[in-house]
């Protein structure tokens, strides 16, 4: 079950390499894993056997908006450039012409991937 979850994270991490993010520089930095499918990140550590020794989410997913709409994207030590757009309240990563959509607001970054929601807050 374990190792079924953490396939599937993986796979959702490989769907969110194919997009991308832009904006200015209030929002450039680096944005960590918060929370995972609405569960702060040690409540889903915890449901799926993660942590300790093992590794954690959090450590998994790291997000880099830098400027010029380039954003690294990096899952379990593999890193990707994507490109970001910002507009008001909204966010689109998009990757060799696909795209995922969410919300920034207030250092905090929400990706929703077909049933997964990702949250990632700002350093």
């Amino acid at each position: 079950m374990k190792k079924r979850m953490i396939s599937l994270v993986l796979l959702v991490v490989a769907i969110m390499m194919l997009v991308g993010c832009s904006g200015g520089s209030k929002v450039t930095g680096t944005y960590k894993l918060t929370k995972f499918m609405g569960m702060d990140i040690e409540q889903a550590n915890s449901l799926y056997g993660l942590g300790g020794g093992e590794g954690s989410l959090e450590d998994m997913f790291l997000l880099t908006l830098k400027s010029g709409g380039k954003c690294d994207f990096e899952v379990d030590g593999e890193k990707q450039e994507v490109d970001y757009k910002i507009n008001g309240e909204n966010i689109e990563l998009s990757y060799e012409g696909e795209s995922i959509s969410g919300t920034i607001k207030d250092g905090v970054i929400t990706l929703s991937i077909q049933d997964f929601e990702l949250e990632f807050t700002k350093k």
